[in-house]
């Protein structure tokens, strides 16, 4: 599926429903319909900085069109946001832009839309650019989303599962979900509800509320602390390379999305599920690591 013509459909309508975006996707795409498939490609395209989903409320909105430094260069930025039908080719006949294709393609798949990244000569320039496409100009998406990063912690205490509704179950690595009787020991719990999972951390007799991602974090965090490693490669300045994430940690959305921002290509996806995040600047990749309570391995 063409991720670009994708692009241009949810910037003309802007906003919506998240199961009538996600249709929309599966339909695009040869084959039997996988709307599974095509609600982790909505996720993508949170990452790559084009939509914002709000799960809460299963609704999704295009993101404003923003220009933002590359990491690792003085000469490139990133072009996020919405992406009208034609607004590539106007962009490619005013400036230099160069065009980068998804890292995997065909077979099927549902692709990313095309990374353009525009050169520029100087700051001045580059904010004259932005406010010619009527783009806000951001300095560094990645790096300041990675100062954002806190330390990850359980939310909110809470009361906890229901005793007579659906079957509980704990979260075990690497089997996964497992169905169990009511917990006695600390984990992560989800229980379903009105059709979708609530997630909980149970820590010293106390119920929390978490996310699915930040769950599975922090749950691995306690036992494996080398789940990332940062393979840097040459840079006049600061270390850029490439940052390898274990297929056992589920990553956050900030934490994928300032990741994702340092190339504007999602990872490469290796054969034992582990990611490789390209462009990544050390402190960027260190300051993920502290997030989530990860020892940063530098090979």
């Amino acid at each position: 599926m063409d991720g670009d013509l994708f692009l241009n459909w949810l910037s003309a309508r802007r906003d919506g429903k998240i199961p009538q975006a996600a249709e929309a996707a599966a339909a695009l795409v040869a084959g039997d319909p996988d709307v599974r498939a095509a609600r982790q490609y909505l996720r993508r395209l949170e990452d790559l900085g084009h939509l914002d989903l709000d799960w809460a409320s299963n609704t999704w909105r295009i993101r404003p069109r923003a220009l933002t430094h590359l990491p690792g260069s003085s000469a490139i930025a990133l072009l996020l946001g919405e992406r009208p039908g034609g607004f590539q080719e106007s962009l490619d006949s005013e400036f230099a832009l160069q065009v980068i294709p998804p890292l995997v393609t065909g077979g099927g798949r549902l692709n990313d839309p095309a990374a353009l990244l525009l050169e520029y000569d100087n700051e001045a320039a580059l904010q004259e650019a932005a406010q010619t496409i009527g783009a806000t100009f951001v300095s560094c998406a990645a790096v300041s989303t990675a100062h954002c990063l806190e330390p990850l912690q359980p939310g909110p205490q809470a009361s906890g599962p229901a005793g007579n509704a659906a079957p509980i179950q704990m979260f075990t690595p690497p089997r996964g979900f497992t169905e169990v009787g009511f917990p006695r020991r600390d984990g992560l719990f989800r229980q379903l509800a009105n059709g979708r999972y609530n997630h909980w951390i149970f820590q010293e007799g106390d119920w929390m509320r978490t996310t699915l991602d930040e769950g599975i974090c922090l749950v691995n965090g306690r036992v494996h602390k080398n789940l990332l490693e940062f393979h840097p490669t040459d840079n006049d300045g600061e270390p850029v390379g490439t940052l390898t994430v274990d297929g056992r940690l589920s990553l956050p959305t900030a934490h994928r999305r300032c990741l994702t921002l340092c190339s504007g290509l999602s990872p490469v996806e290796h054969q034992s599920g582990a990611r490789g995040y390209p462009n990544v600047p050390a402190s960027v990749a260190r300051a993920v690591a502290k997030s989530l309570h990860q020892e940063l391995a530098t090979t």
